[in-house]
This record gives C-alpha cells, sequence and structure tokens, in this order.
C-alpha cells in the first residue's frame, strides 16, 4: 500500500495510476529492508 496526499488529504491506495504507467509496490522478497506490516486496515490508522 503506499500513502497518497492529494488535496490536502491522505489516503490509502494499493497502486498509483500515471497517465503512462502503474505503480505498484513490490513484492517483499523484493524490498531492500524489511518492510512493515499491519494486521488488517484499521491497525495502520
Amino acid at each position: 500500500m503506499f500513502l497518497n496526499y492529494e488535496n490536502g488529504e491522505i489516503k490509502i491506495v494499493e497502486y498509483i495510476e500515471e497517465a503512462s504507467r502503474i505503480i505498484k509496490p513490490p513484492s517483499p522478497e523484493e524490498y531492500p529492508y524489511e518492510s512493515y506490516e499491519f494486521a488488517n486496515m484499521d491497525e495502520q490508522l
């Protein structure tokens, strides 16, 4: 997931869509560091 700041609001999004590409988070094996993990969406807020 990504944190996206737009129009004065912060939202949690699964991907970011740009004009020529869609950006998705890497799989856990591709992270150069240990990723943050949450049990559910409520725990993130």
